[in-house]
C-alpha cells in the first residue's frame, strides 16, 4: 500500500487509521509513552457509542498505564506528585470523572490541553504522545465537542443533504490514494473487463474512472456518495447520523436469477479492496467526528505527533 506524504494539523497530529500502522512504531522517548494496547479499528462501531464508551474502550486502555501517561499522570511521580497535573485515576470511570471536572480539558480537539499543551521532561526534552494515542483523544475529544455543543464542534448535520455535505467536505484525497482507492475503478468482472468499462462517466450511480483524482471529486456528488455512506434515522424517523453503506462490496454477492439477462457483470471484491473501501469510510466518519478531516496520512515514522500537558496551568 502507497502511503503519501501530506501537510497535517497541528504539529503532525495523526489520527486515522492508516497512521496508525506507521506512527505505533515511534514511542516517544520519556513523558506519555507507547501504550501496550495496539489500534486495530476503533471508529467501526464509533456511530454506536457515547464519547464516554468510547474513553473506556478505546482512549483509557492507552493513556492508564505506567509505561504510558499514567507514569506521571497517575499522580505517582514528581511533578504530579501532588496532584496538580493528574488526571489518570483507578479506572475509566474514575478517570473521565476526573478529567470532566477539570476545566478545559474537555474541549475541541484543536483546543483541548490533552493534545496541544506541550510540556518537557527534567531534562528538558520534549515529551510525545504517540500517532496511535493522539488517535483516539482526538475522535474522543471531537465527540465530546459535539454532544456538548463546545465551540469548535462540528455542526450537527439537519438532514441527509448536510450528512452528506459533511462528509464530501471531510474526504481527503491523500487518504483516499492512502488507502488504495485509487484501485476500485480496475477491479475486474469475471468476464467484462475492469469496472471503469461500464462506470467511467458515473453510469447507475457509480463513478469510477481512470483517472484517480476525477473519481475522487466525482463520488463526493450525489447520487454517488451512497455508495460510500447511507442515512441511519432515529425511532421516530428522523435523521441521526450516517453509516457506511458497503454497497460496492455487496453488489458483488447479489445473485442474478437463472435465465435473466439483466443482471449485473459479476466480480469479485478482493480482502484488500474490501479493507480499502472499509479504511477510506471508517477513516474519513472519524476524522469528520474528530475535526481533522484536512489531516492527510503522515509517513514519517518519527514525525511529532503533539504532546499532552504536564503540571502547568492551561
Amino acid at each position: 500500500m502507497r502511503l503519501p506524504n501530506a501537510v497535517t494539523w497541528p504539529k503532525a497530529l495523526t489520527w486515522s487509521l492508516v497512521s496508525l500502522v506507521v506512527a505505533a512504531r515511534a514511542a516517544a522517548a520519556g513523558g506519555c509513552k507507547k501504550s501496550e494496547s495496539s489500534s486495530n479499528d476503533d471508529s467501526a462501531n464509533l456511530h454506536e457509542q457515547t464519547p464516554q464508551e468510547y474513553f473506556t474502550q478505546s482512549v483509557y486502555p492507552r493513556i492508564a498505564s505506567q509505561s504510558a501517561c499514567g507514569g506521571c499522570h497517575a499522580g505517582g511521580a514528581s511533578p504530579c506528585s501532588g496532584g496538580s497535573c493528574q488526571f489518570i485515576d483507578k479506572d475509566a470511570a474514575a478517570t473521565y470523572s476526573r478529567i470532566e471536572r477539570t476545566v478545559g480539558y474537555i474541549s475541541a480537539p484543536q483546543k483541548s490541553p490533552l493534545l496541544i499543551y506541550e510540556h518537557k521532561d527534567r531534562t528538558d526534552v520534549r515529551t510525545k504522545v504517540t500517532g496511535d494515542q493522539a488517535n483516539v483523544l482526538g475522535i474522543w475529544l471531537g465527540m465530546e465537542a459535539n454532544t456538548r455543543h463546545l465551540p469548535g464542534a462540528v455542526q450537527k448535520a439537519r438532514n441527509l443533504q448536510d450528512a452528506y455535505d459533511q462528509f464530501a467536505a471531510c474526504m481527503n484525497n491523500d487518504v483516499f490514494v492512502g488507502t488504495g482507492m485509487e484501485n476500485l475503478a480496475f477491479m475486474e468482472t469475471d468476464f467484462d473487463g475492469p469496472c471503469s468499462g461500464c462506470h467511467s462517466k458515473g453510469q447507475a450511480g457509480l463513478w469510477l474512472a481512470s483517472d484517480p483524482t476525477l473519481t475522487f471529486e466525482s463520488m463526493k456528488k450525489f447520487p454517488y456518495i451512497q455508495k460510500f455512506v447511507v442515512g441511519r434515522v432515529d425511532s421516530s424517523g428522523n435523521f441521526k447520523d450516517l453509516i457506511p453503506a458497503g454497497r460496492i462490496v455487496d453488489k458483488s454477492n447479489e445473485p442474478c436469477p437463472v435465465g435473466s439477462d439483466s443482471c449485473h457483470p459479476q466480480y469479485g471484491v478482493s480482502e484488500e479492496m474490501k479493507a480499502s473501501i472499509e479504511q477510506f469510510v471508517n477513516l474519513t466518519l472519524q476524522n469528520l467526528a474528530a475535526q481533522t478531516c484536512q489531516n492527510g496520512i503522515v509517513t514519517d515514522p518519527d514525525a511529532d505527533a503533539g504532546t499532552l500537558p504536564d503540571g502547568g496551568t492551561p
